[in-house]
């Protein structure tokens, strides 16, 4: 397939799930051979955690109150029999968009079916990419009101703070007051409403309250029963661990862009060439901590030249030998970028499988030539769930309306207008129109028939042709319009289908990636809901699951 008809990283991934041979060639094998590739973890692992690195982590997870399951998967890292099923995102607000979720429930159940067919310990981690500086991905929370529209709380990034990684950035008490008040407004009653409010409370309540804090704290409450492991890199002993990485990419001076550029071609060819990440070859993957922010790092011979990764200006210039200094003594101010964190990832952690979202599949097949370079062992990569939830009340209609949950799958945001406008046609004015215009369509096609047998002149068939596109053209227009007159008429009608759009489609995109979790999910089925996604969602499956949210709650963790 060629660039110019070629694939979303969503299709890319749904290839890869499915096997499809131009694609597998891309990884170190399909996601269907996971549990072969548990036993060939075995045979190259990283050093497993010594007890003083267990520690650290334990003190770190220690304010947020760890469960037994996370604290028995922590000790089990301490073995080197133990492998691990890794999923990750930004440190987005209040647990981040909903499919944050779904990656999370992927990454338990897969390590849950490893560990089942396999006999192999292993445990599900969640990497925190809080080193993250783009703020903005993380800076928009929405959800879906009580009056069929899509609320949000954007918070703004302070002058000061550009280009500072996320962990660095504190969460004020105005702003999440402001979102309390704004929230607690726009939300009708609810089942559980009052545990929302005080899941948001206890959250609020944190000490010294970070980007970083908030949203490892909201996966422990949601995950913490089923031993789900957040880490974050800055940790000392996870920089000291990458060091060696680090020092390979210093030596490099360029090579490892070379790759990567190399492999973005080839993955271009095949048609995925949006999704990839675009290198210059003089770029470092590494970032380094300068004067407080996230430096990016650009090679000029031998000599690293530290550039503002907002701004551009440059910070400094260091020469090779003592960017091997500072990483000998400094550590902590390295951290790999997009394309070397796959690599960083799988040469710290005993990583069999990842479970990543579509981009995140696309930027592990660009990064395959590193992990060859870098000798580190490449793990299976997963494409992460999807589900599409619904509400009692999304249900509800649906019912009136006629329509099976399996169906709503198959509805866009036009299809759900026609639904809607079937739904309020009491006089079967749809089929009048439908049967007029096929009546006019007839004619036309009686008229191109007369001229083709009796006057056989070019420009005659030319007008006609064109007479058969504009009444298609027309009609279409009509379509759309009869369907928004009857939708719009009947009021009840009207509610439901805003409802409906609000939840299915908010603001015109994918629920997974624009609604948190806070509502509709904990609002109607409570803080404990996340865990029964790990029974409904097997990552090794394709296609997008219906949840409906009313079958949620009482679901106990097994």
């Amino acid at each position: 397939m060629s660039q110019s008809s070629g694939y979303s990283a969503a299709e890319w991934a749904d290839r890869l799930l499915s096997g499809d041979r131009e694609v597998t060639p891309f990884y170190v094998g399909s996601p269907d051979d996971v549990f072969n590739h548990a036993g060939r973890r075995l045979q190259k692992m990283p050093a497993p955690l010594d007890e003083s690195e267990l520690d650290q982590w334990r003190q770190w997870l220690a304010p947020f109150g760890m469960t037994k399951a996370v604290d028995g998967n922590l000790a089990a890292l301490t073995s080197a029999k133990t492998i691990a099923v890794v999923t990750g995102q930004q440190a987005g607000f209040l647990g981040g968009p909903l499919f944050t979720l779904y990656k999370a429930a992927g990454a338990i159940r897969l390590a849950r079916d490893i560990q089942k067919q396999t006999g192999i310990r292993c445990v599900p981690l969640f990497w925190v990419a809080s080193d993250d500086h783009d703020f903005a991905e993380v800076a928009v929370y929405n959800w879906p009101g009580s009056r069929g529209r899509v609320f949000n709380q954007r918070f703004e990034e302070q002058p000061e703070d550009s280009g500072r990684p996320v962990f660095d950035r504190c969460l004020s008490k105005p702003d999440m007051e402001a979102f309390t008040k704004v929230f607690t407004d726009s939300t009708g009653e609810s089942m559980f409403r009052k545990d929302t409010l005080e899941f948001i409370q206890r959250i609020v309540a944190l000490p010294g309250l970070t980007w970083e804090s908030q949203f490892v704290a909201c996966l422990l409450e949601w995950f913490g029963k089923a031993g789900l492991v957040p880490l974050v890199p800055r940790l000392s002993f996870m920089r000291m661990r990458a060091a060696r990485v680090m020092r390979s990419e210093i030596e490099s001076l360029g090579v490892t862009s070379e790759l990567l550029i190399n492999e973005g071609v080839r993955l271009e060819r095949q048609g995925v060439g949006n999704s990839v990440i675009h290198r210059s070859g003089n770029e470092a993957n590494f970032f380094l901590s300068e004067d407080g922010v996230r430096a990016k790092v650009r090679w000029k011979g031998e000599v690293a030249e530290l550039l503002h990764p907002v701004k551009g200006h440059v910070l400094g210039t260091l020469s090779q030998r003592e960017l091997f200094q500072r990483l000998e003594n400094h550590p902590e101010d390295f951290s790999p970028n997009a394309a070397l964190r796959p690599v960083v990832q799988d040469a710290l952690l005993p990583t069999v499988a990842y479970v990543g979202g579509p981009s995140e599949v696309v930027y592990h097949a660009q990064a395959g030539p590193l992990y060859g370079h870098f000798d580190v062992f490449r793990p299976i990569v997963i494409p992460r769930p999807s589900a599409l939830l619904l509400t009692s009340r999304a249900r509800r209609i649906l019912d009136r309306w006629q329509v099976k949950p399996g169906e709503v799958l198959s509805l866009d945001q036009e299809a759900l207008k026609a639904t809607a406008a079937w739904k309020a046609d009491r006089e079967k004015a749809r089929i009048q129109f439908a049967e007029r215009v096929a009546a006019i369509r007839t004619e036309i096609g009686l008229l191109d028939e007369v001229i083709d047998t009796n006057v056989r002149d070019t420009g005659l068939v030319r007008a006609s042709a064109r007479l058969r596109r504009t009444f298609d053209k027309a009609t279409r227009r009509l379509d759309k319009g009869l369907d928004s007159w009857l939708a719009s008429r009947d009021q009840q009608v009207q509610g439901e289908y805003h409802d409906l759009d609000t939840l299915l489609f908010p603001g015109g995109g994918k629920q997974e990636r624009l609604l948190g979790a806070l509502s509709p999910l904990l609002l109607e089925a409570g803080p404990a809901a996340p865990l029964a996604f790990i029974d409904r969602l097997d990552p090794l499956s394709s296609g997008t699951t219906v949840l409906k949210l009313e079958e949620l709650p009482g679901i106990q963790l097994k």
